[in-house]
């Protein structure tokens, strides 16, 4: 008698417990790449609005040094305020929610005299205070800062500090 084998079916296939595995792991590693996309578009909204922040300071200090080149009295706060402080600069509108300018004026050495100070908010300027004799300096110091809130409500504070001489030579 002859026993003739029956070829055994090549059927093979995962577990359940497999496939759980596969579908886990799977899900982790999606979600993980999810939550540093996210983390990454944060930091870069945050880096956006700091660059857009370094443009306005850059825009406010050239239109300082063009006026004091021209003649004008930028040690004047009055004058900052009707000719330099009445308009947005091009890039401020980008900022999250209403972004704080801030301008002060002291004396260069500081001879321990007050400071000329002003604030912009939401298009109103207000004068904070008033040095008479910042108008006789030769060199002051202009003290630049913006406050603004971001778009995932932290407050965020940039400054930045330069020195003006007088000395127009037409």
């Amino acid at each position: 008698m002859t026993f003739t084998s029956q070829p055994k079916c090549a059927t093979s296939g995962f577990t359940l417990i497999e496939v759980v595995c596969a579908a886990t792991l799977l899900v982790l590693f999606v979600s993980a790449i999810f939550t540093v996309n996210q983390k990454v578009l944060a930091s870069l909204k945050a880096q956006k609005e700091t660059l857009t922040a370094t443009q306005t300071f850059q825009e406010r200090i050239e239109q300082l040094r063009c006026s004091a080149f021209s003649g004008s009295n930028i040690f004047d706060i009055n004058w900052l305020k009707d000719n330099i402080y009445n308009a947005n600069t091009q890039s401020i509108g980008t900022l999250a929610s209403s972004p704080v300018e801030t301008i002060t004026l002291s004396i260069y050495p500081p001879d321990g005299s007050t400071s000329s100070q002003l604030t912009r908010t939401n298009g109103t300027v207000n004068i904070d205070s008033t040095n008479a004799s910042m108008l006789s300096a030769t060199l002051v110091r202009v003290d630049l800062q913006l406050t603004w809130t971001s778009s995932n409500g932290r407050s965020r504070l940039r400054r930045t500090s330069t020195v003006f001489g007088t000395g127009y030579i037409p």
